[in-house]
């Protein structure tokens, strides 16, 4: 079996906002990464990406397993592993992909809106039957971050008019200027960047 890595987090935020960032084509041409799979479970989502040849590799498996915790947050399970089963020197690269996406997902989960957003309750709650008394004016004032809205409900309208294409079929855009690459292309027509 091929070398690898696998890393455990919890991140603080709702499961909608990774699926959008892990779904979001700049996630993996910031990695330098390809969506293959998202599978539904019972007890969450997980992802398949590949990661192609390079000087360090024969390339990398990369799983990204979602779960939701009883606490607040979502549990992230990374594992990336030799694309070769033979292979058993990694180079540091399948630390170096599972650092790199952690590293991603905190910079950039933020900039994804939550279409209904649990500030402050626990994503998995049992339901209260006791009434409860609310003070009205707060004791704290906390300040409150105004950020950018996030391009997740425009996205969604452009999704519902798409038709559904399988993953296989799917364009693949270049790392560099952002053009679609033609079918069967190596390199970008525009910017010369390999595929």
């Amino acid at each position: 079996m091929g070398k690898s890595y696998t890393g455990n987090f919890t991140i603080n935020a709702d499961m909608s906002q990774i699926k959008a960032l892990l779904n979001d084509r700049a996630f993996a041409s910031q990695l330098n990464i390809e969506l293959k799979s998202e599978n539904v479970t019972e007890t969450g989502v997980w992802y398949r990406f590949h990661h192609g040849v390079s000087f360090s590799s024969w390339g990398e498996k990369i799983t990204i397993t979602l779960t939701p915790t009883q606490e607040k947050g979502i549990k992230l399970d990374i594992l990336s592993e030799c694309g070769m089963p033979t292979q058993i020197f990694d180079m540091g690269k399948n630390k170096s992909n599972v650092n790199a996406i952690v590293k991603y997902i905190n910079e950039n989960v933020m900039k994804y809106s939550v279409i209904e957003p649990s500030i402050s309750t626990p994503i998995i709650e049992e339901p209260k039957t006791e009434e409860v008394a609310v003070d009205i004016e707060p004791k704290e004032k906390t300040p409150v971050a105004i950020s950018e809205p996030a391009p997740l409900p425009e996205l969604k309208k452009e999704l519902e008019k798409a038709p559904e294409t399988p993953l296989q079929e799917r364009a693949i855009f270049c790392s560099k200027c952002g053009r679609r690459f033609e079918e069967e292309a190596n390199f970008c027509a525009k910017c010369g960047n390999k595929r």
